[in-house]
């Protein structure tokens, strides 16, 4: 549900983002066909339109929109923790979900699953988005992507063990699992160090490409 939201609000971002470079390409041939279909008072609105899309005004529309996507996660991550404190909600699934898994597993999709946990554990995954940022930084020689990179790892760390403490929400007793587990249950480091450290190696390397519609991929 709330990957839902954010993947919506972020392909909002990114068609926002890209009519305004389009409009931005074309500005003249915007002025031109405003001129010939509107008047002279629609004719000023439409080029102090134009004068807000330079670069200095698509920094600024990029800033209100990251800001708005910021948010929007906040919201969807409030009301997240509150279906959590409170036992209801999404929450509800846990269990029905759990008991479906265990029910249907087999020995080839456990291999698999217990590879996956391991590969995208938090060690892993914090000594990989560091590696990462050490490449980056010795390629741009700026420690700027170490910096970034090492910020990000532990920030994520450190946020996931203080909500763990503070929600001390526990783990489902489920009978036959396969993987003896300490802690608390939300949230999951797993998830939480896959999000930071994607997201930053993403950032980090569309760096690297000039190409608007190249950087939207990565």
């Amino acid at each position: 549900m709330v990957l839902a939201l954010l993947l919506a609000v972020g392909g909002l971002v990114v068609v926002a983002a890209s009519g305004l470079r389009w409009a931005e390409a074309h500005r003249k041939d915007l002025l031109f066909a405003g001129h010939r279909a509107s008047d002279r008072l629609r004719m000023q609105r439409l080029a102090g339109l134009a004068a807000r899309l330079r670069p200095a005004g698509l920094f600024g529309v990029s800033v209100v929109l990251g800001l708005a996507v910021i948010a929007a996660a906040a919201v969807a991550a409030g009301k997240l923790m509150e279906d959590v404190t409170a036992g209801d909600g999404v929450t509800v699934l846990d269990r029905p979900v759990a008991s479906f898994v265990a029910a249907h597993r087999t020995g080839a999709l456990t291999m698999v699953m217990r590879a996956a946990s391991t590969a995208g554990g938090p060690v892993v995954l914090a000594a990989v988005t560091v590696a990462v940022g050490v490449v980056l930084g010795i390629a741009w020689h700026r420690w700027a992507p170490v910096l970034v990179a090492g910020v990000t790892v532990a920030g994520s760390g450190a946020l996931t063990m203080t909500l763990k403490e503070a929600v001390g929400r526990f783990r489902p007793p489920l009978s036959g699992a396969l993987a003896a587990t300490d802690g608390y249950a939300f949230p999951s480091a797993h998830a939480a160090t896959a999000a930071a450290a994607f997201g930053v190696v993403a950032c980090l390397c569309a760096g690297l490409l000039r190409s608007w519609p190249g950087r939207v991929a990565v």
